[in-house]
């Protein structure tokens, strides 16, 4: 499992949530969001975080918990969300990631942030939190070199890891 992606925090929140789930019986998802500089990961666009942060926690719900990795990546644990939910959810993000630009310092060129979404869900494609984040690093590894600005859902993917 990729340590660097799931800190201790998300994986014991996201623990407690898949139980709360499994008692009452209601669904999940996990929408983990990163963006990018064209074909770089975001590690670098700390700043641009902050602000996408206080942008998108307006379209969130409060039962919604919303994570920024070290590595700038935005993990998101949905309550009560199917899969279809977490798709709205995406879409929404995205939207928010596209007008943002960095200016570049120095030699450095200014860019336009793009993002790309994964998705997994309780109890579709998991009975765990481990299961969940272990679906969001298998479709992670399948669509690392796919284009920008699209999103994967684990349930659809299989082994091509195509885009919905």
């Amino acid at each position: 499992m990729n340590q660097g992606l799931h800190t201790a925090v998300v994986r014991r929140r996201l623990n407690e949530e898949v139980l709360r789930a499994e008692r009452y019986g209601h669904f999940l998802s996990v929408l983990v969001l990163h963006v990018m500089n064209g074909d770089s990961e975001s590690a670098g666009f700390v700043g641009a975080f902050s602000i996408l942060r206080s942008v998108m926690r307006g379209d969130i719900r409060r039962t919604d918990h919303l994570q920024e990795t070290r590595s700038g990546v935005l993990f998101f644990i949905l309550p009560e969300t199917p899969e279809e939910g977490a798709l709205v959810v995406a879409r929404r993000m995205q939207e928010h990631v596209g007008p943002y630009r960095v200016s570049g310092s120095g030699r450095e060129a200014s860019c336009q942030l793009q993002s790309r979404a994964l998705i997994t869900s309780y109890p579709v494609d998991g009975s765990s939190g481990d299961e969940l984040l272990d679906n969001v690093d298998v479709l992670g590894s399948l669509v690392r070199h796919h284009g920008e600005e699209e999103i994967y859902i684990y349930s659809e993917c299989g082994d091509a890891g195509s885009p919905r």
